[in-house]
């Protein structure tokens, strides 16, 4: 019983040396992944949203539309 838990104890030390070695590169690991995703983010192109226009603004440009017809008919005759 007392050589299981002095052989626990080893490994615990020995993953926790191993752990305190690797964890710059781990870290290092994921900032650069972290990088790389924003990078990827940043060059997907979005949808452009396209906004519908109100009855309002479809009357008004109706309504310049056809003050343009009317004047342009004026003045070509």
């Amino acid at each position: 019983m007392r050589q299981t838990i002095k052989q626990l104890k080893e490994l615990v030390l020995d993953l926790k040396h191993y752990f305190e070695k690797s964890l710059p590169l781990i870290l290092l690991g994921v900032a650069l992944g972290y990088t790389f995703a924003n990078h990827l983010e940043t060059q997907r192109i979005e949808p452009i949203e396209v906004g519908f226009a109100t009855v309002e603004d479809m009357s008004f440009l109706v309504q310049q539309l056809k003050e343009c017809q009317d004047n342009s008919l004026d003045g070509s005759y």
